[in-house]
């Protein structure tokens, strides 16, 4: 487990803190936004960890693939640096599932207190 963390370096490191900061910004949120579009805006920020992850790929196969150019480097190589490359979006992609089902449960929950709230608002006799 650690050899994967390992091998997202940097790129793996920001993205366990940009997760971080949107699970802890998600779950404030979820206790203190008053209203549905304050959750929808961590959904929105759900996404970050997908997208660093996604560059962090992106610039390991860029690395790989001028490591393989600049000199003789065998094809195990070239096949192993990409698979190593591709550690990051799949970190991103799990931070992100995780904050988006977090996100969609606070949306539903922010939802049914709305729902709650408006229908004791409207008077009995209306009813």
């Amino acid at each position: 487990m650690w050899y994967f963390y390992a091998s997202c370096g940097v790129v793996g490191l920001a993205i366990v803190g940009l997760a971080a900061f949107v699970f802890i910004a998600g779950l404030l949120t979820m206790i203190l936004a008053k209203s549905r579009t304050a959750v929808l805006l961590v959904l929105v920020l759900a996404l970050l960890p997908l997208l660093v992850g996604i560059a962090g790929t992106l610039s390991g196969y860029r690395n790989v693939e001028l490591a393989a150019q600049a000199g003789d480097v065998p094809e195990e190589a070239i096949r192993m640096g990409k698979a190593v490359a591709m550690h990051t979006t799949y970190l991103g992609a799990a931070a992100t599932a995780i904050l988006l089902v977090l996100g969609v449960l606070a949306a539903l929950a922010k939802g049914s207190r709305e729902e709650a709230s408006d229908a004791s608002a409207v008077p009995e006799h209306h009813r």
